[in-house]
Order: structure tokens, then C-alpha cells, then sequence
């Protein structure tokens, strides 16, 4: 069985068949309040482009501040940072109720190394350990951001093996947000590329009791700029059919294991690419509990 509990994102009305109990609510260090109207998972600083860090929850937290490039935040810089993001996090959860998800993201690759940053990480679950018990904290694999510098920690296949080995060495009690189409920029796979495609699930297969929740979205054409990311559905992705079969295929066989995992579907564009996603997921006995 493949099985999937949908976190709601953005605006969009869901099919009447896919349940909805948690939402996805922003946090990033330019938000200063978040307003949850059910249970919510918090999507924390991703670190794609420069902040002000203006958030009222930053006030007194300096060393969250000081970390930066040119205004992209550096995440887990240091021990130090890794206390103060737990700080914020209570802050901006504070009067809210405890978030059932905090999504976090990773490091770039120039100032820590996967030992590194477990180890600064751990101080972070520690602390939301003793305060939120039962919430569940995820990393999501990421390419793309202004950062000039170095590529994230988290990005290629490779690495979801060295975090995974991590992980299991620290005991750490994180799970991974498979974010499939980023992990498909990282590796550079796009049109005609079936085997490759293939070649990477397979190794991922491997790491599999790790991932706790998936993201997908498409590319599209959109505001007079080619190939726009988190915009159409997979038609428009990989505008071939032979391609997105073999990637539904692909996804039905990963996911096959009975776990129940989280599912954020990313589209910016419109509610019918999230409605045309979904009866894809579908078709391949995707299950929305």
C-alpha cells in the first residue's frame, strides 16, 4: 500500500476524497506571526535568497542574525545557532499549540560538513525534544538558492546516504522531506533520461524507512519566463508521456511499503495542476488517508 496524509498548501481547494487535517504554515526569519486554524506543520528558513530578519521573534537572538551571506541565512553555522533556532521556533510558536512538523533545511557545504552539522543539529532536537515531545522534525533536500559560495549539504543522491548513515550513527530521530523534483535538479535528470531516473530511485530504495514526507510540484511556462519550477503539473513537466509513466511507475514501486508518510504538493500556478497531480498520484493506487 502506498499511503499518504495531504498538508495543505497555499490557497487551493482539495478533491473532496483527500482529507485535510494539517496545514502548511510559513516561518522564515522575515515572518514575525503565524496564525494555524488547524494542526500545522512549520516550514522554517530555507535559505534561498537574502532576508532582512525582521521577524519580532529575532530580537534578541544575534547569532542568528550575524549568520549570514550577503543576507541568505547560514544555517546550522554553530552550536550557538542551533540554540537560537530553537528559541525562535518557540517563540513563533508560542500561544499557538505545538506544531505536529517542523521542516527544517539544510546547511551549504562550505562551512560544515555532515558530522558537523549532526552534531550542531542535535542540540536543536534536544531542545525541542524537551518542549514539543511528540512533534516531528524533517529535512528537506534542497537545490537552487543566490547563494553563491557552495551548493547545499543536502542535495544529491550521495547524500541522502551520508545523512541517512549520520542519522543512524547520532540516533537522531529525523526524518527526510523528499523534495523528488529538487533531487531531479541536483542530478541534472530531465528529458530522455529514463534510465538514469530509474538508476537513482533504485539506489535511494536503500534509505527509504528515513523519508517521512514527500514534495512534488511541475514546471512550467509562466510569466513570460520558460520552465518555471513549482508551476503546472507533471504534464508540463516532463512533456513527454513515455517520461512520466515511467516516473508514476517509479513511484508507485518506491512507495509500495505500507509506511504512511506526509505529502506536500508545491504548485503555485493553479488548483487544476494540483487537482491533474493528484489524479496522476491516483492512478498509480496512491492512498490519501
Amino acid at each position: 500500500m502506498k499511503n499518504f496524509e495531504m498538508v495543505r498548501y497555499g490557497k487551493w481547494t482539495y478533491p473532496s476524497d483527500v482529507p485535510i487535517r494539517i496545514s502548511e504554515i510559513a516561518a522564515h526569519f522575515d515572518k514575525s506571526d503565524i496564525y494555524p486554524k488547524e494542526a500545522y506543520s512549520l516550514h522554517t528558513e530555507y535559505s534561498f535568497g537574502a532576508r532582512k530578519f525582521s521577524s519580532r521573534h529575532l530580537a534578541d537572538l544575534e547569532n542568528i542574525k550575524s549568520c549570514n551571506y550577503r543576507g541568505i541565512p547560514q544555517l546550522w553555522k554553530n552550536a550557538e545557532w542551533a540554540s537560537d533556532f530553537a528559541k525562535f521556533v518557540f517563540s513563533i510558536c508560542d500561544g499557538k499549540g505545538a506544531p505536529e512538523v517542523i521542516e527544517i533545511h539544510p546547511p551549504f557545504s562550505d562551512y560544515v560538513s555532515f558530522s558537523q552539522f549532526v552534531e550542531i543539529y542535535k542540540r536543536f532536537e534536544d531542545s525541542v525534544r524537551e518542549k514539543y515531545p511528540n512533534v516531528r522534525i524533517m529535512i528537506e533536500n534542497r537545490c537552487g538558492s543566490n547563494y553563491k559560495s557552495a551548493p547545499f549539504l543536502f542535495s544529491k543522491a550521495i547524500d541522502f546516504v551520508e545523512l541517512c548513515e549520520n542519522i543512524e550513527r547520532y540516533q537522531l530521530d529525523l526524518k527526510i522531506a523528499f523534495d523528488i523534483p529538487q533531487l531531479f535538479s541536483a542530478e541534472k535528470i530531465g528529458s530522455g533520461k529514463l534510465n538514469r531516473m530509474s538508476v537513482l530511485f533504485e539506489n535511494l530504495k536503500i534509505i527509504r524507512e528515513y523519508v517521512g514526507s514527500v514534495h512534488l510540484w511541475g514546471k512550467a511556462d509562466a510569466n513570460g519566463r520558460s520552465r518555471v519550477a513549482h508551476h503546472g503539473n507533471f504534464d508540463t513537466y516532463f512533456r513527454n508521456t513515455e517520461l512520466k509513466a515511467e516516473f508514476l511507475g517509479l513511484l508507485s514501486d518506491y512507495f509500495d511499503d505500507n509506511a504512511v508518510r506526509y505529502m506536500v504538493l508545491e504548485v503555485n500556478s493553479s488548483n487544476d495542476d494540483v487537482t491533474s497531480i493528484i489524479n496522476d498520484l491516483k492512478s498509480i493506487d496512491f492512498r490519501f488517508i
